[in-house]
């Protein structure tokens, strides 16, 4: 008797038909948990291989007034799912943090979330046997609960750091300013082409890919190199502008489209710093210069090629002045879709810069599109830190802040690395969401992977941040709202804390919530809105 009325309960969960209780709520089981390894950090990895990868219970249906609680704590919750309901308010405790959802008040339109497909990337994923290069992949880009769902991907044009040799696509001993040795390497043919390919169709084609070149060749360049202080020689600016052509046109002959092209990763690398990577240094002017007079221009001469936004920045945010001078420019204006950033030193910078950048160019994305940890070429901490949760909750801190001052997408840099942190030709090894032991052929998704999964999962590409209203004594909980394409009411927040904090999530169309949330936990809420709502 017993067995049968377990077995009806767990079919009951199944078809989503569901008692929801008052407190703790019901845990949902199903998917597959975590296979779980500990090293010597503050948190475990998730082992995934040919034949097992984790994956949280599929979201059931949701009737008015009940939400989906997803939750990953440094304890030991990875996307763990309980379903709760609102409440009257008058039956909530007191005394709690209270939060207030308001989906009238919109902001910025999200573009989504994602991460590098660098050669190091594409090289790890394809040391694996095909079944786990399977299952990695549907872990980033698949659509099922079990995947993080990405909708962005970062595509370095040419070599980059995390290469395993420094080369671009014309390497002639000569100058070529007719571009007739260019040519794509192994690295794209063999590596990162048909791991695109794969990636669009799991992802059914609802990707968008962005390119970003890290140096010209040494023939185009002023001291005739792809590292240290150099810049591009004015006398081939077109020359550089059709290298871009050449570029799209061969990825778009293979099948893969590209949305969007960069000026130019870190520009001020090789003009004010020199670190040693593939670098071009460029000035706010000369980039003003080659956007309006060169690459705008020759993108728009090709009606294949006419769309392809551009996208200016790819720096850190304290040279963010760099892309507003940029600006300044009548035609560089309008030839700009948006400004990338990436998040090196935002914890010495103050994001009320964005919200400064957004008033300003209104019709601008602001997007985030690079971020990762490791020691960048210096001594000291390892690059690769198995299981670091301290690295995972600075990730969503960053994801929470930076979207709350007007930034429509946040992509993480290298997506798989090896357990060294690399390939990397000039040894800046770094951590990554996915760790790949191809020797094992199995891989690590880190807790810096659950993280963004909070994010990436139940935020699609058109959702609307929306206000998200904290009382005075809230701020040791991080939080951020939004509104899908779907209806659906998605609020995420994280609680740094060591000790458990009570929160209250206030929807006046459905009532409260009454949450708990662990020491070291985050969390994403999602319910439908009611119905009654702007």
């Amino acid at each position: 008797m017993e067995a049968a009325l377990l077995t009806a309960a767990v079919l009951l969960v199944a078809l989503n038909v569901v008692w929801f209780a008052s407190g703790a709520g019901i845990k949902v089981e199903g998917g597959q948990p975590c296979a779980v390894r500990w090293y010597n950090y503050s948190s475990f990895v998730c082992v995934c291989n040919a034949t097992y990868c984790d994956a949280p219970p599929p979201r059931p249906a949701l009737p008015s007034g009940r939400i989906a609680h997803y939750t990953s704590s440094r304890s030991g919750q990875r996307l763990s799912l309980r379903l709760r309901s609102f409440k009257n308010p008058a039956e909530m405790q007191s005394g709690a943090a209270r939060l207030r959802v308001d989906t009238s008040q919109q902001f910025q339109r999200m573009l989504g979330f994602g991460g590098g497909m660098s050669d190091s990337t594409a090289i790890n994923i394809r040391a694996l046997s095909s079944a786990t290069q399977q299952q990695l992949l549907r872990s980033y880009f698949g659509s099922s609960d079990g995947s993080s769902q990405y909708s962005l991907i970062r595509l370095p044009m040419g070599g980059t750091d995390f290469s395993v040799r420094n080369y671009t696509y014309d390497d002639s001993k000569k100058p070529d300013p007719s571009l007739k040795n260019f040519a794509l390497q192994p690295e794209d043919i063999e590596y990162k082409i048909p791991l695109l390919l794969l990636a669009q169709r799991l992802s059914g084609n609802g990707l968008k890919i962005h390119v970003a070149p890290w140096s010209a060749p040494r023939w185009m360049k002023a001291h005739n190199g792809t590292i240290g202080i150099s810049w591009l020689q004015t006398r081939y600016y077109q020359t550089w502008a059709n290298y871009f052509v050449k570029f799209l046109r061969e990825y778009s002959r293979r099948g893969v489209d590209v949305w969007a092209v960069s000026l130019q990763n870190e520009p001020t690398s090789g003009a004010v710093v020199t670190n040693g990577l593939n670098s071009m240094g460029w000035s706010p002017q000369w980039l003003r210069r080659f956007l309006q007079d060169f690459l705008g221009p020759t993108l728009q001469r090709y009606s294949d090629l006419a769309d392809t936004e551009i996208i200016v920045g790819e720096d850190n945010r304290d040279f963010l002045h760099w892309s507003e001078e940029i600006l300044e420019g009548e035609a560089a204006r309008r030839l700009t879709s948006g400004v990338s950033l990436h998040w090196y030193g935002n914890d010495v910078t103050d994001a009320s810069m964005l919200d400064e950048l957004h008033w300003k160019h209104i019709d601008l994305f602001i997007l985030y599109t690079e971020a990762c940890y490791g020691p960048f070429l210096g001594t000291g901490y390892p690059a690769v830190r198995l299981g670091s949760w301290e690295r995972a909750q600075n990730y969503t801190s960053d994801i929470i802040q930076v979207t709350n001052h007007w930034t429509s997408g946040w992509e993480d840099w290298n997506m798989v690395v090896n357990t060294e942190g690399g390939p990397t030709w000039i040894g800046n090894h770094v951590d990554a969401s996915i760790v790949a032991n191809a020797t094992a052929d199995e891989f690590y998704k880190q807790p810096m992977y659950y993280a963004i999964a909070h994010f990436s999962r139940f935020v699609p590409r058109g959702s609307r941040r929306v206000s998200l209203q904290m009382d005075a004594y809230t701020n040791d909980v991080e939080s951020v709202a939004f509104l899908t394409p779907q209806d659906d009411v998605v609020v995420v927040l994280q609680n740094k804390q060591g000790t458990r904090r009570s929160v209250v999530v206030w929807d006046p169309q459905l009532g409260e919530a009454s949450l708990s949330l662990s020491a070291h936990s985050m969390h994403t809420l999602v319910y439908r809105r009611a119905g009654n709502t702007v």
